[in-house]
């Protein structure tokens, strides 16, 4: 139904339904997941950035493993960063996490 109004914006269309009418509707649900993918990638892509630049190039086995952490992980290991001095580190963080 959504898409029957594309020059509406989100506010205009708000009104005409309720908050909890809208987060039932499909397109909502797919629009929210999507942003949470997006957002988990990119919290993903920052955080290789600065293991990049903390340890030097990353492997793609590694990559790959941090990549597919969730976002609660995701954060965890944004804070473990400074903790951890080695690749051997980041592993054995990945190991028990």
């Amino acid at each position: 139904l959504v898409y029957k109004f594309p020059k509406l914006g989100r506010q205009e269309i708000e009104k005409m339904f309720t908050q909890t009418d809208l987060k039932k509707t499909r397109v909502y649900q797919e629009a929210f997941e999507e942003g949470k993918q997006e957002g988990l990638q990119r919290q993903a892509a920052m955080l290789l950035r600065q293991l990049t630049r903390k340890f030097g190039q990353i492997s793609p086995r590694l990559k790959n493993r941090i990549s597919k952490l969730s976002a609660v992980q995701l954060e965890n290991l944004a804070e473990a960063i400074f903790d951890l001095e080695t690749i051997a580190d980041l592993n054995a963080w990945l190991k028990t996490h």
